[in-house]
């Protein structure tokens, strides 16, 4: 091992977010885009919310993404950068802690007696009750610009204050020995989502399939035996890896701390906060970053940085991060704090300068609320946009943003009245007029109460319904549509209805699309997970979800299901899909779900495909060999495709076979 030495001014542990906020669907480059097919239903309609609106029914957000300045295309056709600025109504998380139930004082830890001195306990009880408090969201407190990675280190102890006995030799218990397994790692995307990634080489177990693990993204480790301290990287490490498990085939890459002074051993306070990391995506985009923040993007084909982010430059009247790309177009987000505006300037045809003006405020949220051991309230000043004005070249139209919470109080929290929800946005105003209302679950009329039974209450505020009025050149009164929103259903202004179904893991596993009354098409899923080797059987029955068969029935007097079945690799690559002919009937569980392919069902079409990286299939159980993505030794470039075919049901080539060498 190798030795250490501490050094003050060590790095802070960022508090995980327990949620995870839903994927916008925008087309920028950098946002996180792999297909997930369980995002939710995208209302349509033709006076909808224009481009910048997403409802996702799965878990009842409402998205927006505004556009802003974008820079040109870059080399081979690569699109350029093009700035947003997302928000996300999901806007809370639960912190937990364990604390000692005063009530249960029997039975003290083995192996400690009373007293103050080393190694003793004073009366630590067997007993814990678990307290739960909102805070604002890591990952989403509302808005956020789409160019910011994030990465954060959460740590078990910071929940669990009362367990303080882990290094007793006597102490058996499973919740002290959970403090064996501190760190947690994760990132939050542009799009304000968070990811949890898993150390290379550690396996999951009881202890730990809620991934924390005794590792650090430097390598540092808890060690082994009570009272051990900490432990340095093997010999030779330069590089600790990390891969996600969430069906975006995302690793993770932290460098090891460096000997910064000279003196032969690495510096323990300057490991991987002041070193670099790269996030590498399956198609072979990536981006660096140092410490907790991305600095450099990069496409598939380039050692260049297709855009590097410099962060609060003072070259400006305010601090200022900058965009520039490759060949040095750039786009500067300005913060002017004092004024509580951000500038955003982009050079325009002709070299005329582009400004966007963004305007911030704040909308206080205050409710009563339970915390599982007492009652507590809530009373958080959010960042909210308020308005957003375009350049003066596109006639300064603005968008407008109002909020369920209360904007600007004079007074305390301690006399403030409940606010009418819990922040979210409430209205938009587009720069053509049109107009979008909505409401949420847990709104209360004005004067009411909004004391909440307990914490959760807050995380499942869905959307609920949305009036979206515009007017009409001649018509004295605006029309107004009316969407009604549930979790997993949406009802558009004309009756048509679409309800999804959802398992008890969050996964899609049926659409209907209902008109008036009855059924007009239905899609049923079963799914499947593709694991990477070394988990233990929770973690790797939530592994990497996909949907293995797929069940189109077309409802009717005559009702037919089509069905396509998919097999994917270890990096999450299509290799085959077959379609079947249309059949009458489908097995079925007692429940009514699809159990599988009839016998009898022949496949009319086979779309396979190769790549440059070969992986084994999802469905072997054989060890993934040093090609799949979750091993540090995996090729940048895993979704390269190598060729193509079309097969007819007896294995007949409908297609030539061509190359896809992207």
């Amino acid at each position: 091992m190798k030795m250490y030495k501490a050094r003050k001014g060590s790095w802070p542990g960022w508090m995980l977010a327990l949620w995870a906020a839903g994927l916008f669907q925008g087309s920028d480059l950098w946002g996180q885009d792999t297909e997930v097919a369980e995002r939710g239903f995208q209302v349509t309609g033709s006076y909808r919310l224009g481009d910048i609106e997403t409802v996702n029914t799965k878990n009842g957000n409402v998205l927006l993404s505004v556009p802003l300045a974008s820079l040109p295309p870059g080399r081979g056709g690569n699109p350029g950068f093009k700035l947003s600025l997302n928000y996300n109504s999901k806007l809370w998380d639960i912190y937990v802690e364990h604390v000692e139930d005063p009530s249960d004082s029997t039975n003290p830890i083995p192996g400690t007696g009373p007293g103050t001195g080393p190694g003793t306990n004073p009366g630590n009880a067997l007993s814990y009750r678990v307290k739960r408090t909102l805070k604002p969201a890591l990952g989403n407190p509302g808005w956020i610009y789409n160019y910011q990675y994030k990465v954060d280190l959460d740590t078990r102890s910071r929940h669990r204050l009362g367990l303080t006995t882990v290094c007793d030799p006597e102490n058996t218990r499973t919740e002290d020995q959970l403090l064996w397994y501190e760190y947690k790692v994760s990132m939050v995307f542009p799009d304000g989502s968070v990811r949890v990634f898993l150390p290379e080489g550690e396996a999951t177990n009881t202890h730990n399939h809620d991934h924390y693990f005794p590792v650090k993204p430097d390598g540092i480790r808890l060690a082994t035996e009570c009272g051990g301290g900490v432990e340095g990287p093997s010999e030779g490490t330069t590089r600790i890896s990390y891969y996600s498990l969430d069906g975006t085939y995302l690793r993770l890459e932290f460098e090891v701390g460096r000997d910064e002074d000279g003196d032969g051993r690495l510096d323990l306070g300057t490991l991987w906060p002041n070193n670099t990391w790269t996030l590498y995506f399956p198609d072979g985009r990536r981006v660096k970053g140092r410490g907790y923040s991305g600095t450099q993007l990069f496409d598939a084909n380039s050692e260049q940085a297709a855009l590097t982010i410099h962060r609060n430059l003072d070259e400006f009247s305010n601090p200022a991060d900058v965009m520039v790309d490759s060949v040095g177009r750039r786009i500067v987000v300005e913060k002017d704090k004092a004024n509580g505006k951000d500038y955003i300037y982009r050079s325009g045809a002709g070299g005329a300068e582009l400004k966007w003006t963004v305007d911030w405020g704040r909308t206080t949220v205050s409710r009563d609320y339970s915390t599982g051991i007492g009652g507590t309230s809530l009373c958080v000043a959010l960042p909210v946009v308020s308005r957003i004005t375009l350049p003066r070249q596109l006639g300064s139209l603005t968008y407008r943003f109002e909020y369920n919470g209360i904007s600007n109080p004079t007074r305390s929290c301690d006399t403030l009245a409940d606010s009418k929800g819990l922040g979210e946005i409430s209205k938009v105003t587009m720069p053509w007029g049109a107009r979008a209302s909505y409401s949420y679950l847990r709104d209360i009329e004005a004067g009411g109460s909004g004391r909440l039974s307990e914490a959760a209450v807050a995380l499942d505020n869905h959307v609920t319904g949305k009036d979206f009025a515009y007017d009409v050149a001649g018509q004295a009164n605006a029309v107004t549509e009316s969407w009604s929103y549930g979790i997993g259903a949406v009802t558009k202004p004309d009756g048509g209805r679409t309800v999804e179904t959802y398992s008890n893991e969050g996964r899609l596993v049926k659409t209907e699309r209902r008109a008036g009354s009855g059924v007009v098409e239905k899609v049923e899923r079963i799914w499947k997970v593709n694991p990477p080797p070394g988990l233990d059987s929770i973690s790797a029955a939530r592994a990497n979800p996909y949907v293995k068969t797929e069940f189109t029935t077309l409802v009717g007097s005559t009702s037919k299901t089509a069905i396509t079945d998919y097999i994917y690799d270890k990096n999450g690559n299509l290799l085959q899909a077959d379609e079947y002919d249309w059949v009458g009937a489908v097995p079925r569980d007692g429940a009514g779900r699809p159990t599988g392919i009839p016998s009898g069902a022949t496949v009319k079409r086979a779309t396979v495909h190769a790549y440059h990286v070969a992986t084994p299939k999802a469905s072997d159980s054989t060890t993934a060999d040093n090609d799949a993505y979750h091993k540090a030794a995996s090729p940048r470039l895993l979704r390269a495709r190598a060729s193509t075919e079309v097969r007819e049901g007896g294995g007949a080539k409908r297609s030539p076979r061509r190359g896809d060498h992207a």
